[in-house]
């Protein structure tokens, strides 16, 4: 994480960056649909997100020892999505997505070196549709 801070009296204003590496995320995709038509039995399809990063703003307010601000600002991602057949055939496609995030949390100051945080971030990357090769054996 990257951050740059402007101070003035109590108030603050802060530049954030950010990159994360993400696992596999169990999905439900049973209403997903595969060309237009729906998934029949026997079809699986999974997504993973590789990574997501984001470029925020960040402005609190200090009182005393605590600093509770608000966050938002660009979000970025790395989707792979696999699809597999009845007869094992399988594709995969993978594509960045942008997207934007906003959050808010709390700062706590423990001692001069020492500052613990609590945080909300809920990020968005909207519908998007991925092209995908013919599955293959």
């Amino acid at each position: 994480m990257m951050n740059l801070e402007v101070e003035t009296s109590q108030a603050l204003v802060a530049r954030l960056a950010d990159l994360q590496a993400r696992v596999r995320a169990a999905r439900d995709f049973a209403d997903m649909q595969q060309g237009g038509a729906p998934l029949e039995g026997g079809e699986d399809i999974g997504e993973r997100l590789q990574w997501t990063g984001s470029a925020r703003l960040r402005a609190g307010y200090a009182v005393g020892r605590f600093l509770p601000y608000i966050a938002g600002g660009l979000a970025l991602a790395r989707a792979e999505i696999s699809y597999q057949d009845r007869n094992g055939r399988s594709s995969l496609g993978t594509q960045t997505l942008e997207g934007w995030t906003i959050g808010a949390g709390i700062d706590y100051l423990f001692s001069n070196h020492l500052i613990g945080r609590a945080e909300y971030r809920h990020s968005d990357f909207g519908t998007d549709n991925f092209k995908m090769g013919v599955p293959t054996t």
